[in-house]
């Protein structure tokens, strides 16, 4: 991957049997739930089941607690009442595990990812636009020696700073307006570029 500002906007892909991938409506159910999830990390502070705290912990958490059943147990747990929910998703066993299967690179699989193992092993490049984002992608930022992942959430960013103390959670929302402005990331403009890339996990279509 170039070094310098590289910003890509990307979604979720596991290395899973063709038949484990999600459907076409369990792939817009998963995307709702991953930014109701994501968005209350931010709103409530990060759940107590987040064990890895960071910015691609932030990716992870929420794609796993989706890909969970959100019966009564599940809501009272995460702190989530019943009312404005995403309808639940109907997956298999499999499709259950989707998330604790991450192609980690060299023919590894499993439950942890990097930032840019997340990228480059799993996602899947869509276009250059900004303006086809969806809520859910993520802008992922390369730095060359250091990367970021951020949540797009339709009209804005979250994302997880990576440290915390006991007066800040880490949990940060921004405007996109608001980030263009934060001299890390503008001071490289010249090579500032968007790549959009969904996860696959979300788009590729189980055959009839």
């Amino acid at each position: 991957m170039r070094h310098g500002l590289l910003a890509l906007i990307c979604w979720l892909c596991c290395v899973v049997a063709h038949s484990e991938m999600l459907n076409v409506e369990q792939s817009g159910l998963f995307r709702a739930w991953f930014v109701r999830i994501a968005q209350e990390q931010l709103r409530q502070g990060p759940s107590p089941r987040w064990y890895q705290q960071d910015c691609a912990g932030l990716v992870r958490f929420a794609a796993n607690e989706t890909l969970k059943v959100h019966d009564s147990k599940w809501l009272k747990s995460n702190g989530f009442s019943s009312q404005y929910l995403p309808p639940e998703m109907t997956l298999t066993p499999g499709q259950r595990q989707l998330a604790q299967n991450w192609n980690q690179g060299n023919g590894k699989t499993g439950p942890y990812v990097t930032a840019i193992n997340l990228i480059q092993y799993n996602s899947q490049f869509i276009g250059q636009d900004i303006n086809q984002a969806l809520p859910g992608d993520m802008i992922f930022f390369d730095q060359g020696d250091a990367q970021h992942l951020m949540v797009w959430m339709g009209r804005y960013v979250i994302y997880h700073t990576g440290s915390a103390t006991k007066t800040d959670n880490g949990m940060r929302a921004v405007s996109l307006q608001q980030l263009m402005t934060w001299k890390l990331y503008i001071k490289n403009f010249i090579n500032y570029q968007y790549v959009n890339v969904r996860w696959s996990l979300l788009i590729k279509i189980k055959p009839l």
